[in-house]
């Protein structure tokens, strides 16, 4: 028994997948939803910030020149984190009357990401998002081979790893969380590629990944890519996010 049996993919009239778009949807009320006081909060962060980063690499392409792609992202990305910041940076000192200098500069050499961040946490991920971007550009235009792309994933996942075991911050703001959401952009961007997300899937495919997904539930893993906390056995913390990502993904075709 297949899914979505003879049903094309809901578009608009640019020939975007509106699916994609619900799945962005549905992610964006977990994460409100994860971030108040709720029952499910450690099974939300199991995978609610990787699907943004699979979500992402779905809709990364290199047709653009260099010049052109980092001016886009920079209007996208770093422009609102830019203004968020600002705002935010005036609000906290007319609260704090002075005091958020102080607090802003202890300890920036060693948690500079944290510090530089506390004014207004959930602008990390436009940071994150911006250097795995620019990363997987430089990668696709001057990487060929199949193998070298996959090792380069594989060292990026592995500093990921490091940094998240050692709680280490890094001098480029959440170079490290970067790291540990870049192979679920990369498998956003195959995902597309191998027009995968567009195909039938069977029942037995969603329900590997409901237990996928459950092996996270079962074994109380817990996961938090801002501060750095994901479980010391990488499977524990990849698959239940992987799968968790797709099953959004998936079913969000059945609410266009």
């Amino acid at each position: 028994m297949q899914l979505g049996g003879g049903q094309k993919p809901c578009q608009n009239n640019y020939g975007r997948d509106r699916s994609i778009d619900i799945a962005k949807g549905i992610g964006i009320i977990l994460v409100v939803y994860g971030h108040l006081v709720n029952p499910i909060h450690r099974e939300i962060f199991l995978f609610h910030m990787p699907l943004f980063f699979l979500l992402s690499g779905y809709f990364f392409s290199t047709e653009k020149g260099w010049t052109t792609f980092i001016k886009d992202k920079i209007r996208k990305l770093i422009y609102p984190f830019c203004c968020f910041y600002f705002l935010s940076f005036l609000f906290r000192l007319c609260i704090e009357k002075g005091n958020l200098y102080e607090s802003f500069c202890v300890g920036i050499y060693d948690e500079v990401s944290r510090q530089f961040i506390s004014i207004n946490t959930p602008l990390w991920f436009l940071l994150a998002l911006f250097e795995i971007f620019i990363i997987s550009f430089l990668t696709e235009k001057y990487v060929k081979k199949v193998w070298v792309k996959i090792i380069i994933t594989g060292i990026i996942t592995l500093i990921g790893y490091e940094s998240a075991m050692h709680e280490r911050y890094t001098i480029i703001p959440f170079l490290s969380q970067a790291c540990m959401g870049y192979i679920f952009f990369r498998i956003g961007y195959w995902l597309k590629m191998k027009n995968t997300l567009k195909k039938k899937v069977s029942i037995f495919a969603i329900s590997l990944l409901i237990l996928g997904y459950g092996i996270g539930v079962t074994f109380n893993v817990t996961t938090d890519l801002f501060l750095l906390k994901m479980d010391s056995n990488y499977l524990l913390f990849f698959i239940p996010a992987l799968c968790g990502s797709l099953l959004i993904t998936y079913l969000s075709k059945y609410f266009q």
